[in-house]
């Protein structure tokens, strides 16, 4: 195969990934901004739509690619069992936390005229998965990226 071709994929992947995880935080900030519980329910509602079609397809799609791709460069080892250890724990992280947790508060919100029971807890887990998952991306992107510069 192409290795160019597989760089390019990868990387296209990545964004995809990464814009998906950008994106659901700043609808959650829009979430905070507002006091309409109808715009916090799309919102979240939106989020879950994300983490679903544009978080983990693509996060699936860059683990398949990145291994053709190290197979292709002969790359593997130490370095790419770590990528893969990354990788799962953001999968997991994706659909075991975020994605239902962005469903809950969708659905808390959407019946909601004020702060119903358990929003703050919720959306401190939501926070928090997030944050890791952009922390988990930034250490795959270290991990990705050192072969190139070795």
């Amino acid at each position: 195969m192409n290795p160019t071709l597989l760089k390019y994929l990868h990387e296209l992947f990545a964004f995809l990934y990464v814009g998906a995880i950008l994106s659901a935080h700043w609808n959650v900030l829009a979430a905070r901004r507002t006091t309409d519980w109808n715009q916090r329910a799309a919102l979240f509602a939106l989020n879950k739509r994300l983490g679903l079609m544009f978080a983990v397809v693509p996060l699936v799609l860059l683990g398949v690619v990145g291994h053709i791709l190290a197979g292709v460069l002969g790359l593997g080892g130490g370095t790419l069992r770590l990528a893969d250890e990354l990788w799962f724990a953001s999968l997991i992280l994706s659909l075991a936390l975020e994605i239902p947790t962005s469903a809950r508060l969708a659905a808390l919100a959407a019946n909601a005229t004020a702060e119903p029971e358990g929003w703050n807890g919720l959306l401190v887990r939501w926070r928090l998965a997030n944050g890791l998952q952009l922390l988990l991306f930034l250490v795959l992107l270290y991990v990705m990226s050192a072969p190139w510069n070795a």
